[in-house]
């Protein structure tokens, strides 16, 4: 008889079934085995042990969707969002209605930027399980990424609300609250996560860092060794125990807690960086650079770590020291790379960076004058060659480039009104730098004392402003507002720093220095790579950006003049400044900026011609009778329009504290 082709296909189907029973049975089981297995290692945070085990169940059976759930979520602490929605994908494929997958998806959707369909995700959980705590969890860290503190807190309360118990929920609202300066809220949701969950390490961890950051160090002690007893694999709660007897003054015994760490992980970059932070407190300049050395090869990236290691350097290391050469290579090796890609202003700071740390290399500095050429700046470019002359680089390339740009720049306004731009005295805007330590949420241990100087050395960059004396820490801004007035600042500023794994955020107050106000708010938040040098910077740029632009009329011929200010100053040609009597101008109480009398006006003074630090322009009086004298005050409107002084973040450090906690 003959097969009818149906017929065939369902005796291969058939043939098929018992092929793959007897071969089926044990993949299942081998998949089951090594998910179980991965899972473990996801437990003890051992993520790439995880990501490995669940491959090979994934190998062993594609569509087991415990092994696709748990590898997406191991990507997803791993920041590797892409790889952990592909992976999550294909376990709704192979699932219908399954809430926990449903929210894992929902949660990195939040962390790919998608925060709409986050949002659908969370939604359709809650339309058929109103109740669902995972969902509303994952709405309220949405709220959280996008700035809604306080949607975020009605979603926890919420969860509080039908589950009293719940730890998540009750340390996200302590940390939420913390985040926005309510101690009482935040330590009353702490306590009562204590008083339910006694024995977990998480919450004494947490409740340490939270009594640390309120120098309640016995009671922080207390919380951490109960962690350490709890978990003695806990890496986190014995460096903050090391952090806290650092701060009630026993650095030896701190050293030793963070050493026990290094011998058991020699690897942990926060053990040595905390380890450098530590010899630096003592006093042991070489132990200290030794240690964050150490940190950064482990973690090359790791911005203050390099940032502390140049602070030890600059105070500790005499500037002839041939040592500093590596430290500042680092910096004049991104800053051609920054050159070459015509980001100027990035390789410019790195320039600077470089020789700050080793201001006698020769070839940072021919570089650094180089890039200024480019830029335009003739005068800064013939002025480094000179540095190099004066330090005793006195070579042939350089006294030909130095006489060779000499004659081009002997027609600039500069050479014709017989001034030297770079020793005349510059009009910026006086202003003090300051923190509060306890206000600066870091990981890094002492991380704002290395911060807040590192901030003041990228202000240094502005021609705008002039930095009074050093960045230091205080412990309220009406001590900030005391010393401001004292040294003569116009304004002084009150930064602030805040970090979680890869999340670095910036927020900068500027305050009247004569009535202590706050007139305007600077803020950053950047993750990834360079995220501290790009937060940092770009708040330094947009605050220095709305800072007066003021000179001095400097000489005079009938209506022509000179003044002190110049193209570095982002002066352009045909710019108009406003003549006013010295002495009468003052800075403005409620924003950045200058005031003067009308009466006190004397005249215009439009830019013909551009120097680095000089122009030459026409004069013109405001009145019949000719009042303008040398030394009256010329301002300029600050090019500031389309200043965004605070940034929209989303993902801030807060969200990605709270988001941590499992």
């Amino acid at each position: 008889m003959k097969r009818s082709k149906n017929g065939y296909r369902i005796l291969l189907v058939f043939v098929g079934g018992l092929l793959f029973v007897p071969l089926a049975a044990p993949a299942q089981e081998n998949a089951l085995r090594l998910h179980d297995r991965a899972r473990t290692a996801l437990d003890a945070d051992d993520v790439f042990r995880a990501i490995e085990l669940f491959s090979l169940s994934l190998a062993a059976n594609p569509a087991y969707v415990p092994s696709l759930v748990g590898i997406a979520e191991s990507f997803f602490r791993l920041d590797e969002y892409d790889e952990a929605y592909r992976y999550v994908t294909d376990a709704r494929r192979y699932t219908r209605n399954n809430a926990a997958v449903f929210n894992l998806q929902g949660r990195i959707l939040i962390g790919l930027g998608r925060p709409d369909e986050a949002r659908r995700v969370f939604a359709e959980v809650l339309r058929f399980e109103p109740n669902n705590i995972d969902a509303r969890i994952g709405t309220a860290e949405l709220a959280l990424a996008e700035g809604r503190s306080s949607d975020a807190l009605r979603e926890y309360r919420e969860v509080v609300r039908f589950a009293p118990h719940n730890r998540k929920a009750l340390l996200s609202l302590s940390l939420v609250h913390d985040s926005l300066g309510d101690r009482d809220a935040a330590e009353r949701y702490l306590l009562l996560a204590i008083q339910y969950h006694r024995e977990d390490p998480t919450v004494r961890v947490l409740a340490g860092e939270y009594y640390a950051s309120r120098a309640q160090y016995a009671e922080a002690e207390r919380h951490a060794r109960t962690a350490i007893a709890l978990d003695g694999a806990r890496t986190d709660a014995y460096l903050l125990l090391a952090e806290i007897v650092y701060r009630r003054g026993s650095i030896s015994e701190a050293v030793a807690v963070v050493e026990t760490v290094i011998a058991r992980e020699p690897d942990s970059y926060r053990a040595w960086y905390t380890k450098g932070v530590l010899h630096s407190e003592a006093g042991d300049a070489e132990a200290a650079i030794e240690s964050f050395d150490r940190a950064l090869r482990i973690r090359s990236d790791a911005e203050i770590a390099r940032i502390a290691l140049e602070a030890v350097v600059l105070a500790e290391w005499e500037l002839e020291d041939p040592r500093r050469e590596q430290y500042a290579d680092y910096h004049f090796n991104r800053a051609d790379v920054f050159y070459r890609d015509n980001l100027f202003a990035r390789a410019a700071a790195e320039y600077r960076r470089g020789l700050v740390l080793n201001p006698y290399d020769r070839n940072g500095r021919i570089r650094f004058a180089e890039l200024s050429m480019s830029r335009g700046y003739i005068a800064e470019y013939v002025d480094q060659l000179r540095v190099l002359e004066s330090l005793g680089h006195d070579d042939q390339f350089i006294r030909d480039r130095i006489e060779a740009f000499e004659r081009v720049a002997a027609d600039a306004p500069a050479a014709r009104w017989g001034v030297d731009q770079f020793l005349v005295e510059r009009d910026r805007t006086p202003v003090s730098v300051f923190t509060i330590s306890s206000e600066n949420p870091l990981e890094h241990v002492d991380g704002s004392r290395f911060l807040v100087s590192y901030f003041r050395d990228v202000l240094l960059g502005s021609e705008r402003v002039e930095v009074l004396g050093r960045a230091e820490s205080v412990d309220a801004t009406s001590e900030a507002f005391a010393r401001a007035r004292a040294a003569g600042a116009a304004y002084f500023i009150m930064v602030r720093f805040s970090e979680f794994d890869r999340s670095f955020s910036v927020v900068a107050d500027l305050h009247h220095a004569r009535t202590g106000a706050r007139i305007a708010r600077y803020s950053s938040s950047r993750s990834g790579n360079d995220r501290v040098i790009n937060a940092t910077s770009r708040v330094a740029e947009t605050l220095t950006a709305e800072m007066p632009v003021k000179g001095r009329l400097l000489a005079r011929e009938l209506d022509r003049g000179i003044a002190n200010v110049g193209s570095m100053d982002g002066i352009e040609p045909n710019a108009i400044g406003a003549i006013v009597r010295s002495g009468t101008v003052s800075y403005r109480t409620d924003a950045p900026g200058l005031t003067y009398g009308q009466g006190d006006l004397v005249g215009e003074f439009r830019i013909t011609e551009l120097d680095d630090l000089v122009a030459h322009g026409t004069i013109r009086r405001a009145a019949f009778f000719d009042l303008i004298n040398v030394g009256d005050t010329i301002i300029f409107p600050a090019k500031a329009e389309n200043v965004v002084r605070e940034e929209p973040v989303f993902r801030p450090p807060v969200f990605r504290r709270v988001s941590a906690v499992r």
